[in-house]
């Protein structure tokens, strides 16, 4: 968004929208910065090719892109250069959480991880607030 998620200011406002594959939820989420963000020029043609006339707007990765076609666009992603860095935040017992580990080891960006140091949620399956970490 150019200016904030409500758009003010923006006469009008292009829409992407990506259905991530549950199993690969975070490279799914960086080919599509990698595609509409950073526009890089692999990427960019690739997809082209492999998407046809569909457009990449508006996408399903189960089922608007052949499996293989969709791993060798991950795989290109991973070595995308660029003077950027990724700021990825997530929260705890997130599906993004339990994908950050191993896999941004592949990736070339520079990368901050930011993770909660104190939760309190409340529970109504078993109607009690948990607390876990500290603001001290």
């Amino acid at each position: 968004m150019p200016e904030n998620v409500f758009g003010r200011g923006s006469a009008e406002l292009d829409r992407t929208v990506w259905i991530p594959t549950v199993e690969h939820t975070l490279e799914d989420g960086l080919l599509m910065i990698a595609l509409h963000v950073l526009k890089d020029k692999t990427i960019v043609n690739l997809t082209e090719e492999y998407f046809g006339n569909k457009g990449i707007d508006r996408a399903e990765l189960y089922k608007d892109i052949n499996k293989s076609h969709l791993a060798e666009l991950r795989e290109k992603t991973r070595s995308v250069q660029g003077d950027y860095k990724m700021v990825i935040t997530t929260f705890r017992d997130s599906l993004l959480e339990q994908q950050l580990t191993e896999l941004l080891k592949h990736y070339k960006m520079d990368v901050e991880i930011c993770v909660p140091v104190y939760s309190r949620a409340y529970s109504r399956w078993n109607n009690r607030t948990r607390i876990e970490g500290s603001l001290d």
